[in-house]
């Protein structure tokens, strides 16, 4: 069949379009806390772990700290994990945390936690006593309650409540004289909770250099809340057993663990 003179011009246009040479658009760049790109066209920023929209249109978008898409609508192209970093690092990277060292330091087979001993160490004193009811750990920045007759046990929503609540001048803790006020202390989430367990130990489990004061009610080799839920069954949350660092799951409207509050450092 022939193909008319019209036909033929329109085959010809359209081989000339897709053989154009693809030309990649630059992946947006970020500085401080602001992300910036130069292509044309209509471009979205997106919140990556929650899809929510910050910013639509423009060349450039500020934006807190976090992972961020950006969409060009015009080509439909996506550029994904967009690191804004903490506003105080002084890198385009983002701040590292600490993998903090379990301690175990024998070894039961090549190539183990106790052959390669990895993990972050504190130089010198890791744990500081504040002397008013409360201790830091310099590793992880992060201020603990130090008197144990104040860690009391829940069940998981009340713990929560009795965290959120805690303050220099509860009842159930008259020993402490830090200044705090209610809303600075709360549940620490599993991995907090797992950063004061070494494993080299057991029945505690506990760093031995924490400085404590008092006794516990109950056996000091408890089980203790995170606030952290179990996401596959959202009626339990994730608990740490402290005589051996096990770490579990358990129902949190029937069982009553330890709640150690903790707060960021000032």
């Amino acid at each position: 069949m022939a193909i008319s003179k019209t036909n033929f011009q329109k085959v010809v246009s359209l081989l000339a379009v897709t053989m154009l040479p693809t030309i990649a658009a630059a992946t947006p760049t970020v500085e401080g806390n602001t992300i910036q790109w130069t292509e044309d066209g209509w471009h979205q920023v997106q919140l990556q772990s929650t899809y929510e929209s910050v910013c639509n249109g423009g060349r450039q978008c500020t934006v807190p700290t976090g992972v961020y898409t950006v969409i060009n609508h015009g080509t439909g192209q996506r550029f994904m994990d967009i690191a804004v970093p903490n506003e105080s690092s002084d890198s385009g990277d983002l701040p590292l945390a600490p993998v903090v060292s379990t301690r175990q330091v024998v070894s039961y087979a090549f190539g183990d936690d106790g052959d390669y001993q990895s993990g972050v160490s504190a130089a010198g004193q890791r744990f500081q006593d504040n002397s008013n009811g409360t201790f830091e750990d310099t590793l992880t920045g992060l201020t603990w309650l130090s008197v144990r007759d104040c860690v009391l046990q829940f069940t998981w929503g009340p713990g929560i409540e009795y965290a959120n609540n805690f303050s220099e001048t509860s009842a159930d803790c008259p020993e402490l004289s830090d200044g705090s006020v209610a809303g600075d202390w709360r549940v620490p989430n599993v991995k907090e909770l797992g950063s004061l367990v070494q494993f080299a130990e057991a029945f505690p489990a506990w760093y031995p250099e924490i400085p404590l004061s008092g006794t516990w009610i109950d056996d000091p080799t408890g089980s203790f809340w995170s606030s952290t839920s179990f996401v596959v069954a959202l009626d339990s949350a994730i608990a740490l057993n402290s005589a051996v660092g096990f770490i579990s799951a358990s129902p949190k409207a029937t069982r009553s663990y330890y709640v150690w509050p903790v707060r960021d450092s000032n």
